[in-house]
């Protein structure tokens, strides 16, 4: 057992876990366009309520389903006319709002990223899928460098 010391008392209920920003260059996608930052660690209750959200999302998708035997023909016709994103979607949209910074300083507004996405889903579904299927590789990568590198540590 190691001998405690008065100064490191609290010394661990006072570290604050840093944000981790990593580059999701938008540019890759098409020229021109800006980069994003995305926050890479974020904690495992923020990641917990994707997956509730996506529950939501998949169970409407399901009723639809039920509703409509021709689902796919019922899709396609959303892509072609302007129409809202489904309220359950836009809460998943928000919650992107939540990882993604212009600087790794500030948060985008949620409004706004509900807006953007909102666009994407009639002019370029595509940008929005490469933005989100992007933030979600950050995430596994930089969990992926962690793990690495803890393995390097305890094999020393």
């Amino acid at each position: 057992m190691l001998p405690r010391s008065d100064n490191g008392k609290g010394l661990l209920r006072d570290i604050r876990v840093p944000r981790i920003y990593r580059t999701l260059a938008l540019s890759e996608y098409a020229e021109g366009l800006p980069s994003i930052k995305v926050w890479v660690n974020p904690p495992r209750a923020l990641l917990g309520e994707f997956d509730t959200l996506q529950s939501v999302v998949l169970k409407d998708a399901i009723t639809v389903r039920r509703r409509h035997r021709r689902l796919a023909d019922r899709i396609r016709g959303l892509w072609h006319r302007k129409v809202a994103l489904p309220r359950a979607t836009q809460a998943i949209v928000a919650w992107y709002a939540r990882l993604w910074s212009p600087d790794g300083v500030e948060e985008f507004d949620e409004q706004e990223v509900v807006e953007f996405a909102d666009r994407l889903w009639s002019e370029d579904p595509e940008l929005w899928a490469h933005m989100t299927m992007g933030t979600w590789q950050l995430i596994k990568s930089h969990r992926d460098d962690a793990k690495k590198n803890w393995e390097t540590a305890s094999s020393r």
